[in-house]
């Protein structure tokens, strides 16, 4: 489905992927990242609900860039920027703290939800994911001009992420109220690029 140097990203219900996704999932590398979120919604079950996992699956030699998602390093961090490191016995010298990039990608994803003030980003899906999340995922496996495959495309955050990006981008949806969404989104799109969308999209879709 994806390159020989491709990767891809899944996200789920945490039983779900527990019990069967990640386990069935036949890829040579995989990785359970998590988008924890603080403001989480009304607790379902017996423990309030603040995550949601994401499979990271990936061939040995897929490209993955790391400085496109680095993470802003706290004040406290930033304070040693400049200063010498010590030695720990692992390191033949004394090296000075660069703090100027960021941190290196956590496998946690702090992102709050889309409630609240957050909730305008919002366009009718119930499952919708932040744009600043896809668009790190993007970012981190894809070069400008990738191609970029989303098997459920939802509300068409993928899509918009990946045009933003300069990314080519496949979405497939089968749910007409989600096509709907997606083609209102794509046409916006492209209206900031003075092109009329719409006569092909009532063609196509």
């Amino acid at each position: 489905m994806f390159k020989k140097d491709g990767s891809i990203y899944v996200f789920g219900n945490k039983n779900m992927i527990a019990e069967h996704w990640f386990s069935q999932m036949k890829i040579d590398k995989k990785e359970l990242l998590v988008w924890h979120y603080k403001n989480s919604p009304k607790p379902k079950g017996r423990w309030r609900m603040s995550m949601q996992p994401i499979i990271y699956g990936y061939r040995p030699n897929s490209y993955f860039n790391e400085d496109a998602v680095r993470v802003e390093y706290k004040e406290s961090t930033k304070k040693l920027n400049g200063r010498i490191r010590p030695s720990s016995g692992r390191m033949d010298k004394c090296s000075a703290y660069d703090t100027s990039k960021g941190a290196l990608p956590r496998d946690v994803i702090e992102r709050p939800a889309l409630l609240g003030h957050l909730a305008k980003e919002r366009v009718g899906h119930r499952d919708q994911k932040p744009k600043s999340i896809v668009t790190d995922l993007i970012l981190a496996s894809s070069k400008e001009g990738d191609l970029i495959l989303d098997c459920f495309g939802g509300s068409g955050t993928t899509f918009e992420c990946s045009v933003e990006n300069n990314r080519d981008c496949i979405t497939i949806e089968k749910d007409d109220i989600n096509c709907d969404m997606i083609k209102e989104r794509a046409g916006k799109i492209f209206e900031n690029y003075g092109i009329d969308l719409q006569p092909l999209l009532d063609e196509r879709m």
